[in-house]
């Protein structure tokens, strides 16, 4: 019997949903000297409704760290005009064009000129959606918001990720609650200035990091070569001092100072700088070095045959590591030509 063909539960045969353990507000309510209950706006971010997050970050966090689940941003911030009924949402539009669940048809949508609008019965909305990856549980939060900067933050910074690095999930975030002044004319015809507070969200690594983590921790990360063409004022002198280095010259290594260095300092000096020229050549790595400096510890003139031994397989295509001590031992000693190291 095939295991595979009769695997599972065809009514179980849906996508999986993470749970959602609250949502995080950006104002309260209040009730007014005459009765009525009104929204105030807050400076941070209410946790009343997400326990959890609340006590991680306290009950006035004005910096939330956050990552998105999915890749798909539509999933992600979910925005539109929408009004709502007593059994959910009855019309949702984009501005453009709209849908009317209570007729079931598509009609046109004036966005803010709409007159459900005007009359508050509908209104622009943005729903983001969430994990909190430092506090406990693996489910989403999310935040939802009416305020136009806000939708527009969260929208530039997904478009921003996606552009950038190719993805919007799995990249660790800072949500913040920023202040922002805006002007307003009275009936009056005078201006006022207030101070109200959006959603604005951010990487919380370098773009550097954030790139590895986008491609994947084992990924190899390259980065362009500079033009030729570059300015010399915009080139760092320790660029251009690299770039003047001939190959093959000897790197500088501080002797004594490391324990490399340490075990270089007891090789006579006529020995000495060849062994640290050939060490540069080959570019063994520390440990390689280390090791072929313990094994030839009281015969540097035969360290010197083997590293000579090395750079000349490197540079007929062969890997040093297949070259044999014994042929390395019977190789010529290099010798020192001017400033560089010669066969």
């Amino acid at each position: 019997m095939d295991r595979d063909r009769y695997y599972g539960i065809a009514a179980l045969d849906r996508p999986r949903m993470l749970p959602r353990a609250g949502r995080i507000r950006l104002g309260e309510k209040v009730v007014s000297e005459r009765g009525k209950e009104y929204p105030r706006e807050l400076d941070y971010f209410n946790c009343v409704d997400a326990p959890l997050v609340a006590k991680a970050y306290g009950d006035k966090p004005r910096e939330i760290d956050i990552l998105f689940p999915v890749n798909d941003p539509r999933t992600i911030l979910d925005m539109g005009y929408m009004a709502y009924g007593h059994t959910g949402w009855k019309c949702r539009g984009t501005g453009v064009i709209a849908y009317n669940r209570e007729v079931d048809e598509e009609i046109e949508c004036a966005g803010e000129d709409c007159k459900m609008v005007a009359e508050g019965k509908c209104k622009r909305q943005g729903r983001l959606t969430f994990i909190c990856y430092l506090v406990p549980g693996l489910c989403v939060y999310d935040l939802v918001t009416s305020g136009w900067r806000s939708i527009e933050n969260c929208l530039s910074m997904i478009e921003t990720l996606g552009d950038l690095f190719g993805r919007i999930d799995g990249i660790p975030l800072k949500m913040f609650r920023e202040p922002y002044s805006s002007e307003y004319t009275d009936d009056d015809g005078k201006q006022h200035q207030q101070v109200h507070h959006c959603v604005r969200l951010d990487v919380a690594e370098t773009p550097l990091k954030v790139r590895r983590i986008a491609l994947g921790i084992d990924s190899p990360l390259e980065i362009e070569p500079a033009e030729d063409n570059t300015a010399d004022d915009m080139v760092p002198r320790s660029v251009k001092k690299a770039e003047a280095i001939e190959a093959g010259q000897p790197q500088e290594r501080s002797v004594g100072t490391d324990p490399i260095g340490q075990m270089l300092e007891v090789i006579p000096k006529e020995l000495r700088e060849n062994i640290m020229t050939g060490l540069d050549i080959c570019n063994l790595g520390i440990e390689k070095e280390l090791e072929l400096l313990k094994r030839y510890e009281d015969q540097p003139d035969k360290l010197l045959g083997y590293l000579h031994a090395l750079a000349d397989g490197g540079a007929k295509g062969n890997s040093p590591q297949e070259q044999p001590v014994s042929q390395a031992e019977k190789s010529p000693r290099p010798t020192k030509q001017g400033e560089g190291w010669s066969f």
